[in-house]
């Protein structure tokens, strides 16, 4: 997966990956979870 094509869905900042199954961004704090190699980039619950 090439992360550096991924923004964050609520500031568009940069995400990095900070383990195997975790996306994080730097600038809002938000956790990014990774589901059979598919981000899941959901601003919220519904």
């Amino acid at each position: 997966m090439n992360i550096e094509l991924i923004c964050c869905p609520i500031c568009q900042s940069d995400l990095e990956k900070k383990s195997e199954f975790i996306l994080f961004c730097d600038s809002c704090n938000k956790e990014y979870i990774i589901k059979n190699d598919i981000p899941v980039l959901l601003k919220e619950r519904i």
